[in-house]
């Protein structure tokens, strides 16, 4: 019965009359048929086609067996498999915490347009910040292939032409971190250093090579351009930076505010969001609130 394969109810509730009709001609006093239709109708909550059953057997064992002999190969795939979602990407890191599998933060030299493995742990996917689409990602990655960025003047030249909106949403996420910059610096010379780009480029027209430009092998004498200098200012807090990550990815990653009352919570037994949240879906009931990293 298709109603009873996929667990509609009202479905089969509309074949009970058919039945008992059918069980009556057949000889079968109809309380006892209607008990039978009872059983079958409670048997499909659960039921399950025995093809099914073998198919999805198998597919948990290999599953099992991955996440066992290669936990980090397994999380990076299943955290790319739902990079539109962060809802779940935020339920799979602190699986990965508890596990013991770090999530690196992301890094412009670093990280890929999915979530990859590393020796330390497992790399943060740049496609994951928000609004940045594949087709940027990737052009970053085939530009860093001939050498490294090693500043944001740097990146800033070498990727003129895409969306600046990018590159502030990936300062805010901390993937220019690692360039040895704070976040605080960079976000206060990103334009100066956008202007500075556009200057540069506008001296060295498409198509006219000057004297250094044949000298530098042709890259139109930008590396005669000298750097923004960085102000000297405090980084922001941790707070502070937490909550840019939150709002370009969706996710804390530095940190989480409830840090320091972890041992706390976990002395204590209580509940974490996400069970709760599940709960929820259990029951019908409402499905977002504020992510779980715990």
């Amino acid at each position: 019965m298709g109603g009873m394969a996929k667990k509609k109810h009202d479905v089969m509730e509309k074949e009970r009359e058919s039945f008992l009709d059918g069980a009556e001609q057949n000889g079968i006093d109809r309380k006892i048929a209607n008990e039978i239709f009872d059983e079958m109708s409670s048997f499909a909550s659960y039921a399950f086609n025995k093809s099914h059953a073998a198919a999805y057997a198998v597919l948990a064992y290999r599953t099992a067996y991955l996440k066992c002999h290669y936990p980090r190969e397994y999380m990076a795939a299943l955290l790319t498999s739902v990079l539109d979602n962060s809802d779940k990407v935020s339920g799979y890191i602190g699986e990965c915490r508890e596990c013991g599998i770090a999530l690196l933060p992301p890094d412009i030299n670093r990280s890929a347009d999915r979530f990859t493995v590393e020796e330390g742990g497992i790399r943060f996917g740049l496609v994951a910040i928000k609004n940045i689409g594949r087709g940027f990602i990737q052009a970053v990655m085939r530009e860093r292939e001939q050498a490294p960025f090693t500043s944001l003047y740097d990146f800033c030249d070498r990727m003129a032409g895409s969306d600046i909106n990018n590159w502030r949403r990936m300062i805010r996420s901390g993937a220019f971190d690692a360039l040895g910059a704070r976040r605080s610096q960079l976000i206060q010379v990103y334009e100066s250093v956008m202007d500075a780009v556009a200057d540069s480029r506008r001296q060295n027209l498409e198509g006219q090579m000057d004297f250094f430009s044949l000298a530098d092998g042709g890259s139109g004498g930008r590396k005669n351009v000298k750097e923004i200098p960085l102000p000297d200012i405090d980084e922001y807090t941790p707070e502070e930076r937490m909550l840019m990550e939150k709002e370009t990815t969706g996710l804390y990653l530095s940190g989480h505010p409830m840090d320091q009352y972890r041992e706390a919570v976990r002395r204590l037994g209580a509940p974490t969001i996400g069970s709760i949240l599940g709960d929820f879906a259990q029951e019908g009931g409402p499905t977002r609130f504020a992510d779980d990293q715990r």
